[in-house]
């Protein structure tokens, strides 16, 4: 597993359906409930999401404004590392 960015340099994982079982998750989108094979962890939504709705996201994230980017950026880098080790220890 390798930690991905989008465009706007938010962080992403790509996970399986079992990965998301052995945390405590359904295995389901947090967005659309669709059923799931591989989905994607994603920190600054504290979500695990189906390709679909990551792609989606990351096209209306394309729009936020700058500033709130990079205040969510900062957060981000501050605190995702301990969040995605717990999801992937677990």
């Amino acid at each position: 597993m390798k930690l991905q960015k989008t465009p706007r340099g938010f962080t992403y994982l790509p996970v399986t359906r079992q990965d998301c079982l052995s945390w405590g998750g359904f295995g389901v989108c947090d967005f659309c409930n669709q059923n799931m094979q591989y989905g994607y962890l994603v920190y600054i939504l504290n979500s695990c999401i189906c390709s679909r709705c990551l792609n989606e996201w990351i096209e209306r994230s394309s729009h936020y404004p700058q500033e709130d980017v990079d205040y969510d950026l900062k957060y981000q880098t501050d605190h995702q590392t301990e969040w995605y080790k717990w999801h992937i220890m677990n």
